[in-house]
């Protein structure tokens, strides 16, 4: 099993209702978002560079984003609509 690193260089923030991930020189595989309860509400396979997920249809509160790297990496961190 590969080690688990964090992703260095990143940000996860909302902006009129779009979700927007950077991460610097890290092609990410999934994205997926979880609410407090654990309940997994949205989930995606994404390109390198993913496109804004809209988040309009969330209840406002805060979520758990985890962001997988193609290299086995992880990040997670909460957010709040």
């Amino acid at each position: 099993m590969i080690p688990q690193k964090k992703i260095e260089n990143s940000r996860v923030y909302v902006y009129d209702s779009q979700l927007f991930i950077e991460a610097t020189n890290i092609p990410i595989a999934t994205v997926a978002l979880y609410d407090l309860t654990g309940k997994k509400v949205f989930f995606d396979q994404t390109e390198a560079t993913p496109k804004p997920i809209d988040v309009s249809s969330l209840v406002k509160g805060i979520y758990l984003v985890k962001i997988y790297a193609e290299n086995g990496s992880t990040l997670a961190k909460r957010i709040r609509k």
